[in-house]
């Protein structure tokens, strides 16, 4: 059985969410090896709905953001909270 199509990476995150919540959605290695930190696609959805509220909220006609954090997993978040 193949796996619908999805019109974006939010509306993807958000089905792997609701059907797969505690599948592991990311991992950071943090030298390229050694696994450091992990977020479900739940947690993910959390935290990219409050970043995602957040901006609206700090600025609610941006146009862009610039991004910048130091390797890790709160990169992808702010990456998807922005989309």
């Amino acid at each position: 059985m193949s796996e619908p199509a999805f019109p974006s990476l939010v509306a993807l995150l958000l089905h792997r969410a609701r059907h797969q919540p505690h599948d592991v959605a990311y991992v950071f290695l943090v030298d390229g090896e050694q696994q450091s930190e992990t977020i479900t696609y739940l947690q993910m959805h959390q935290q990219v709905q409050r970043l995602a509220a957040w901006l609206r909220a700090v600025e609610p006609r941006a146009e862009a953001a610039g991004l910048l954090f130091p390797p890790g997993l709160r990169f992808i978040e702010a990456l998807f909270g922005c989309f």
